[in-house]
């Protein structure tokens, strides 16, 4: 364990200037602790003269000690000394840049010119305002390097914790807190004593206070712009979702119309105890079979009583330790209203570029991602060509054009010189948002022109596995197989790959479309069994007003988002 022993037998101002050789002069008074508080030395007359005293009566064990002191000015949440903004100041995109995402799932960021490895920043609230500091993974945070330090430094400087809290997690790691006036300081500490990450948190109280200056979100001045139109974004969490009931035919086999009789018998009864008398849902939609999927209530109090039809799907029953492919259904009631606005979005759609261009805004205004994407003739799916953040692991960037399960960057296209797709080139760089297919890809026109395959390159690693020896036409890695209706639109959309070389989460599934075109449905295969993605439209329009992502493990809905 490091020792680090500081003798601040110094005046305030010769501390001052200590600091400011260090570049964190700062105009406001701090405090630096007992020792300090106590001396009694009479103060320089003048400058040099303090510099020579200085010198004399400072200590330092090691040269890692001097940046140590700036710990001190967390106490008084004189982060400005720090790092040049004061808690409230405004976010600004120009020289910040996303970092990553804490466990809470609130983003950080880091200063452009400080590279990723700095302190990191929290902005949070109405506007976007600077909210805390943090560092993990080795990061440096004001002298003390995560993953390498003990907490004892820590401890030299600022004193024992307020609160330690042992075995917080399952590595057996401690969590120690320090409450000072203005913020609130979490270290996580390893049980070796090394330190695992730093927290540095404004005050819920003061920073209500501080931001009670309103100023335009991005969001708010995005939208005084010109632009096609807006939504809002309604989400839940399978925890979330009260007054759910489901059923499934697990206990015995029913026959066909004992089963249907049963089902009929289990919506009624579900609609009587929520208090619905309608006799006929507000909406329906079928499935592609012409089944009904989602029956849809419109309640009181801004609520909707949603009742989904699980049709041969993979479930789960742990009560009963049974996992097979049944079919069932699943009753959930959505209340829309403040606490589940999630975010918004933004459409400027040009007809003359052919162009959409679609930016998303989490609900406190602050833009999180934007994806810009066109059309190509013959083609189903869109072509990227601009984003930004789309990579970042957000979870609303499912609700970024929704209306597609895949894209394509067109930077990575390759086209004839009447604009029809001929080749793709793939990118692993552009394979974290839609693309599927990441390598060099063959396009398989139809006979009408449309394009009916994208076939990924066989991958040295899958012929050395054996991949697709049990099906001598399969030479690729990858496909993606459009079917289409005779009127021209999408109908159904197949898709496999190797697990050997692209993982087994969504490495095959099915795409089902509505008459127009439209994405109604999507069953995949992930590790742990199968997900199904459902999409809910009102009248012509392109974009789900409703959807719904089931998950067979928690046989229930992980994500539900409702669009106004």
């Amino acid at each position: 364990m490091k020792t680090k022993r500081i003798k601040l037998l110094v005046t305030l101002s010769a501390v001052l200037i200590i600091l400011a050789s260090c570049g964190k002069t700062s105009n406001k008074d701090i405090s630096v602790g007992q020792e300090m508080n106590n001396t009694s030395e009479a103060e320089p007359e003048s400058e040099l003269e303090a510099e020579q005293e200085a010198e004399k009566e400072v200590e330092l064990e090691s040269n890692e000690t001097e940046e140590i002191p700036s710990l001190i000015y967390l106490r008084d949440g004189n982060t400005e000394a720090l790092v040049g903004f004061k808690l409230g100041d405004a976010f600004d995109y120009n020289i910040f840049e996303i970092a990553g995402w804490s466990g809470d799932g609130d983003f950080f960021y880091h200063l452009k010119e400080w590279g990723n490895h700095s302190v990191h920043f929290y902005f949070s609230g109405k506007g976007n305002r600077f909210s805390g500091l943090t560092a993990s993974c080795g990061d440096d945070f004001f002298g003390i390097k995560t993953s390498e330090d003990d907490f004892e430094e820590i401890v030299d400087i600022l004193g024992e914790p307020d609160e330690y809290e042992e075995n917080v997690n399952w590595d057996g790691d401690g969590n120690a807190t320090y409450y000072f006036e203005k913020a609130t300081l979490s270290v996580r500490v390893h049980s070796d004593g090394i330190i695992s990450y730093i927290d540095y948190r404004a005050n819920d109280d003061l920073f209500e206070e501080i931001v009670q200056t309103e100023i335009d979100t991005e969001y708010d001045k995005d939208l005084k712009a010109s632009h096609s139109y807006d939504e809002t974004i309604y989400a839940w969490e399978y925890s979330e979702l009260n007054d759910t009931a489901h059923y499934d035919p697990y206990e015995e086999k029913w026959d066909e119309t004992c089963e249907e009789n049963k089902k009929t018998e289990f919506i009624r009864n579900y609609l009587q105890y929520i208090k619905i008398e309608k006799t006929e849902p507000d909406g329906i939609s079928y499935d592609e079979k012409g089944n009904p999927l989602v029956e849809y209530y419109l309640m009181e109090d801004n609520r909707i009583c949603f009742i989904i039809h699980m049709w041969g799907n993979y479930l789960v029953d742990f009560e009963a330790d049974k996992r097979a492919y049944t079919d069932g259904l699943y009753c959930v009631i959505l209340q829309i209203n403040k606490e589940h606005k999630a975010g918004n979005i933004i459409y400027d759609i040009s007809t003359n570029n052919n162009t959409t261009c679609e930016k998303l805004y989490d609900a406190q205004g602050k833009q999180m991602a934007n994806v810009t994407y066109e059309y190509s003739r013959n083609v189903p799916i869109p072509f990227v060509i601009d984003s930004w953040n789309i990579d970042a692991g957000y979870d609303l960037l499912n609700t970024l054009c929704r209306n597609h399960k895949f894209s394509l960057y067109k930077k990575d296209a390759q086209f004839d010189e009447a604009g029809n797709l001929i080749a793709y080139e793939g990118s692993v760089a552009n394979n974290g948002w839609r693309t599927y297919l990441s390598k060099p890809s063959k396009c398989v026109f139809g006979e009408e022109g449309r394009l009916v395959a994208l076939q990924e390159s066989m991958l040295a690693e899958d012929i050395e596995r054996g991949w697709g020896s049990w099906d001598e036409t399969i030479d690729y890695s990858g496909q993606i197989e459009f079917n289409y209706q005779k009127n021209g639109n999408i109908e159904k959309v197949e898709y496999v790959c190797s697990s050997w070389t692209h993982g087994t989460t969504d490495p095959t599934g099915r795409i089902y479309y509505d008459d127009k075109g439209r994405m109604i449905s999507n069953d995949y295969y992930v590790t742990h069994g199968g997900h199904v993605n459902i999409f809910l439209y009102e009248g012509e329009e392109e974009r789900p007003w409703a959807c719904f992502y089931w998950c067979s493990y928690g046989n229930g809905f992980e994500d539900i988002y409702l669009f106004e």
